[in-house]
């Protein structure tokens, strides 16, 4: 369902910002029936009842799909942050001993870094709209049966290795909000594509600049992936490390 809807928008361009998200949405509820993945437990001390359960996952699923999306702006981009995260969910479900979600993020990261090979540096073949819509509903799907199954792997691991993506489409969302557009709005001021015009002036540069500036958020918390108040405190570190250097780069812009 997802991978349809991404490529009639590769294709012909005729899916508003709004049949989109509705698809999406269908996809996350699809996903709750057929793998019964749900987020109940976020780290606090009570689970969500039901209907917030339900509606969290529905917000967790959609956001994560578009935040794939929205990173995919220079070659191997999108890709290679992907396959950092499939391999630190790889990595978890080995260490909590969850061999079904290893095989299955396996089989994931195998197609993406089959991708990447062909898309990086040189970009002879794209994700486009399809592919990063199901490299995203792949990822959080494995991602929230990986925290939820296991006590010992804490909700805010999933955010984590997850921040840069999730945290660029809610700055966008923020900014365009500011400026008086809808969130939809497409523009051309995220970070990736600063960090092009200021600093590297490069495709395939920026997109090594930003895995190193990702990684570290990726993979170090699986030394610490059950350890709720550590991964917040990450989860800020990153924010305010964003922040830093997009308004700094912004301001550098300006001048």
């Amino acid at each position: 369902m997802i991978l349809a809807a991404g490529l009639i928008e590769d294709f012909r361009g005729t899916l508003s910002p709004k049949k989109r998200l509705l698809i999406q949405s269908l996809s996350a509820v699809a996903g709750m029936v057929l793998f019964n993945a749900m987020i109940f437990d976020v780290g606090i001390s009570w689970q969500f009842p039901i209907v917030v359960s339900m509606l969290f996952t529905m917000f967790a699923v959609v956001g994560s799909i578009n935040a794939v999306n929205i990173i995919d702006g220079f070659n191997g981009l999108a890709s290679g942050i992907c396959i950092m995260v499939l391999t630190s969910l790889c990595l978890c479900a080995y260490m909590v001993g969850d061999t079904q979600i290893l095989y299955v993020s396996l089989i994931v990261l195998g197609a993406a870094v089959g991708f990447f090979v062909l898309n990086f540096p040189k970009g002879k073949i794209f994700l486009g709209d399809g592919g990063a819509y199901f490299l995203g509903f792949c990822i959080v799907e494995i991602a929230i049966l990986l925290s939820q199954r296991h006590e010992q792997v804490s909700s805010w691991f999933v955010l984590c290795i997850m921040i840069y993506p999730v945290y660029e489409v809610l700055f966008s969302a923020y900014r365009r909000k500011r400026k008086g557009l809808s969130p939809l709005h497409p523009d051309k001021m995220h970070l990736h594509t600063v960090i092009f015009r200021k600093i590297t002036k490069s495709n395939y540069k920026t997109s090594v600049l930003v895995w190193l500036l990702a990684a570290p958020f990726v993979f170090i918390p699986l030394l610490y992936m059950w350890h709720t108040k550590l991964l917040a405190a990450t989860v800020l570190m990153f924010i305010l490390l964003y922040n830093l250097i997009y308004f700094r780069l912004v301001k550098l812009r300006r001048r």
